[in-house]
């Protein structure tokens, strides 16, 4: 072959291999593979799991007809109250019968010598004595006049010959009511009687009279009058006078004056116990919610008389809580279980119970770090005692479960970034959520979409990002209900087309035509790397910027003590002490099996009340930080180098660590130096002479001083810089620069 020949074969070859770059064809692309299915990192879900806070009042009262019993909050639910009572009584009392009229009718002379009206006694009492509404005129009257208890003619409904007890009439010739005592109480049986006032000793030569006031509302008493002869007349339904009796109902029995107890809006009755007059009464759940923050509780009977009792109660009530849950699901292993409780501890008696599913196993229960797992396991319950619950302690119960089986579908194994990727997953029978989590070529969560499925399929879609680097990138998907779970991971690659811009394809072509096909290559090969590097360096200087502003609070705490020796806050965050206690107290217990502690650190990532919690173990320490949102890679590197350069500095110091934090001020600078945290801290401009810029640091560097003198020198932030939804990498690197060279620097201390 001669040199002419194999200098052409190899420009046709380059001109092909030319044409395949600009059309982009797969054949220059890795061949296509069936998806995959592997074992997903730990993908962390957070869900709710019921538990139950309850709470028991112990007390009693004497003579009351209504009790107020304050409880934590309206929605807590009765479970039980019960109610033993002793000593029923019904009071001495003066009843109202009839009232409120205005007519009267007169006992006077030539018309009428006595009135009469009915008294019904639904139940056996004592009478003391009777109120009339009454007066007389200024005259004076003959004496005696009296006021009588007869007995009832239920042939004629008027007075009988019995009289059971009598007082002379006492009236005041201004109407009102006129108490009339006899002169020994009287016991009266069930039944109908007449209260009559009897003038029979008057005569035509007596010119007084009495006026006895009556009701004209409807009623079902009998009236009676005795007329000038002395007799009393047949009795009518009429307008009854106006009295009140003053008795003691002679019932003891709960049952027999239909005891009852009132509770929201219910009546509920008192049984007879087995001495005499007392009784007992048990309501259960169908009392239902307080609804306010005090439960009225109502003693009512049908004697219509308040009692005299003793009483002792219980009253045990119980509040549904949704607690925190956290799901560490991952393929092929068992689920894990993380429930943190917030049990109160308030003045009354109070424990709190939990039903274990069927299903979890493994179960132990943490009071503020220490197993108590024998003292609180019943059965398929968990039971928290009162003697058990204290202020402000941190609980966290962990768990284990059987991973679910579940099957996942995916067309395609390999996407250009700005594609769609697509996939679906099949879920088990049991009704529960899909959880898709998308995670970037560096395994970076990228967002999560959760799915209440059907019986059929569940399609999930999502746009790979342009800026996606090139890899292996995959979706977790996580199938849970409250109680069962099951994870997949989906894996894929992303790959970045080969470049088709005109000079990249100009010198590729003259490599092509120059040197043949294999310069070609090796040429190709190289702008991708330098392409790809260039990217990856964009990504980062955004992510870094992105970490940073989503960072809220760097916390370094000591392992054994707990304590925390060095803290520090960024922007207008206030650190929620409770907010990360159930987190450090479940290492370990999570699933997260952080193992060599001594030798590397282990870091894990967690979400908690909408924050990003992040958590470097590392031999004595832990370093926690909490964010708006997930780190990304860079952040987690840094966060390995801190804990690294902490245990340099200060390990000894931690080793020996009494609870002095003073000497520890010094990790500070260590965060500076590893995280950088100064580009979120308040900053200043401070020009410096004969410094060279570049043309992006000089952009900043002006739009840094607009913003100060903006603000009349006072400090700034980066991001008022920076501003605006997009970040501009060359801006961010620019504005760190500044930053090294002194010209942007804290206005306090970070």
């Amino acid at each position: 072959m001669t040199h002419h020949s194999r200098w052409f074969r190899s420009g046709l070859a380059g001109a092909a291999l030319l044409c395949m770059l600009a059309s982009g064809l797969a054949t220059l692309m890795p061949s296509a593979a069936a998806i995959g299915i592997k074992p997903a990192g730990a993908a962390t879900i957070n869900t709710s799991f019921p538990g139950l806070e309850h709470t028991r009042y112990n007390g009693s009262f004497i003579n009351e007809t209504s009790l107020d019993i304050g409880v934590p909050s309206p929605d807590y639910q009765v479970d039980q109250l019960s109610m033993n009572f002793s000593n029923i009584s019904p009071a001495k009392e003066a009843k109202t019968v009839v009232a409120n009229g205005t007519l009267y009718k007169q006992i006077i002379k030539n018309i009428r010598k006595g009135l009469a009206v009915e008294i019904n006694l639904s139940y056996p009492a004592i009478v003391y004595g009777v109120s009339l509404d009454i007066n007389r005129s200024s005259i004076a009257l003959p004496s005696p006049i009296y006021v009588q208890l007869r007995g009832f003619d239920p042939i004629h409904n008027y007075p009988n010959a019995t009289i059971y007890a009598q007082v002379t009439l006492g009236a005041a010739t201004v109407r009102g009511w006129q108490d009339h005592l006899f002169p020994s109480p009287v016991s009266l049986a069930a039944g109908r009687y007449f209260l009559a006032v009897n003038a029979s000793i008057f005569s035509p030569s007596d010119n007084g009279f009495l006026n006895w006031w009556y009701s004209t509302e409807p009623t079902s008493l009998r009236v009676s009058e005795m007329d000038w002869a002395g007799a009393w007349v047949d009795g009518v339904l009429q307008d009854p006078f106006h009295y009140k009796i003053i008795r003691r109902v002679q019932v003891t029995e709960p049952e027999a004056m239909n005891m009852r107890v009132g509770l929201n809006g219910q009546e509920f009755p008192v049984t007879n116990g087995g001495p005499i007059a007392t009784g007992t009464v048990t309501i259960g759940p169908q009392a239902g919610t307080v609804g306010s923050s005090t439960l009225q509780v109502f003693i009512l009977n049908d004697i219509d008389s308040s009692l005299a009792l003793d009483c002792n109660y219980t009253l045990e009530l119980e509040h549904g809580i949704a607690m925190s849950t956290f799901l560490n699901a991952s393929a092929g292993v068992p689920n894990s279980w993380l429930v943190l409780p917030s049990i109160s501890r308030g003045t009354s008696e109070c424990w709190f119970t939990m039903s274990i599913p069927g299903n979890w196993y493994a179960v132990s229960v943490l009071k503020d770090g220490l197993d108590i797992t024998n003292e609180t396991r019943v059965g398929n319950d968990i039971l928290i005692s009162n003697g058990t619950i204290t202020a402000g302690a941190t609980w966290v119960i962990s768990a284990r479960s059987p991973n679910v089986e579940f099957l996942v579908n995916a067309p395609s194994a390999q996407y250009h970034p700005g594609e769609t990727f697509s996939m679906s997953a099949t879920p088990p029978s049991i009704t529960g959520n899909f959880t898709f989590i998308v995670l970037n070529t560096l395994g970076i969560e990228q967002g999560r979409t959760t799915i209440a499925h059907g019986p059929a399929a569940t399609p999930f879609t999502f746009s790979i990002p342009s800026s996606e680097r090139e890899g292996s990138s995959s979706v977790v998907v996580v199938w849970n209900n409250a109680t069962d779970a099951g994870a997949r991971s989906v894996a894929y690659t992303v790959t970045i087309p080969p470049p088709t811009d005109l000079i990249t394809a100009v010198v590729i072509v003259a490599a092509a035509v120059s040197g043949g096909f294999i310069v070609a290559i090796a040429l190709y090969t190289t702008v991708r790397r330098a392409r790809r590097r260039l990217e990856a360096e964009r990504l980062d200087v955004i992510n870094k910027a992105k970490d940073l502003f989503n960072l809220n609070y760097i916390i370094v705490l000591d392992k054994r003590s707990g304590v925390d020796i060095y803290g520090q806050s960024f922007g207008d965050f206030t650190l929620d002490p409770t907010l990360v206690s159930g987190f450090l107290s479940a290492i370990g217990t999570f699933g997260l099996e952080l193992t060599n502690t001594d030798e590397e650190s282990q870091t894990i990532k967690l979400e908690y009340k909408k924050s990003k919690i992040v958590i470097s173990e590392y031999k004595g320490f832990r370093i926690t930080l909490i964010m708006k949102d997930a780190p990304s890679h860079g952040m987690v590197s840094a966060l390995d180098r801190l804990a690294h350069d902490i245990d340099e500095k200060y390990g000894k110091a931690l080793e020996g660590f009494n609870g002095e934090t003073t000497e520890f001020q010094g990790i500070a600078g260590l965060i500076e130096k590893d995280i950088h945290v100064s580009f979120v801290a308040p900053l200043k401009v401070s020009p410096r002479e004969k410094v060279d810029l570049t043309q992006d640091e000089k952009d900043v560097y002006n739009k840094a001083t607009d913003v100060a003198m903006s603000k009349k020198m006072n400090p700034f932030y980066a991001s008022e810089v920076l501003g605006g939804e997009e970040i501009d990498p060359k801006a961010v690197s620019a504005f760190f620069s500044l930053m090294v060279k002194g010209i942007i620097t804290p206005a306090a201390k970070p």
